[in-house]
């Protein structure tokens, strides 16, 4: 019996010390793919998320990626999503993956041809705006 509670002792003092000393040594930062920006617009579909990842990890950073296999998140749903992070205190900054199908073996754009700029809705000196908070 003194094993079990010297067990739910230490267990105890394990989980408090984790949870007390889990942002002093580091920061944990979220990238997002351009699939799941697109799903933020859906505010009960990104709090949902949301609480399910933050009930196992403090997070400081979401990086939110605006382009994906010729995916580009639309503005208003990346100023939501913003909004929704800084509320709570995250910062957030912008990714971009300018691949047309990752699917087959990455394929990625070629910058040297202009057609591959065409395809993407941009072109690669322009991508696309997302202030950091």
């Amino acid at each position: 019996m003194n094993r079990r509670v010297l067990m739910v002792a230490i267990v105890s003092a394990c989980a408090w010390c984790a949870e007390a000393c889990a942002d002093e040594n580091f920061t944990v930062a979220v990238y997002c793919r351009a699939y799941e920006t697109r799903e933020m617009a859906d505010p009960n579909w990104l709090d949902s998320r949301w609480q399910d990842i933050t009930r196992q990890v403090h997070v400081d950073k979401v990086y939110l990626e605006t382009h994906r296999d010729l995916l580009i998140v639309d503005d208003r749903t990346l100023n939501r999503a913003k909004a929704y992070f800084r509320e709570r205190g995250i910062r957030t900054a912008g990714g971009i993956t300018l691949t047309v199908n990752e699917r087959n073996r990455f394929e990625t754009f070629c910058y040297t041809n202009p057609e591959t700029g065409r395809r993407s809705g941009r072109s690669s000196s322009t991508p696309p705006a997302i202030s950091t908070s």
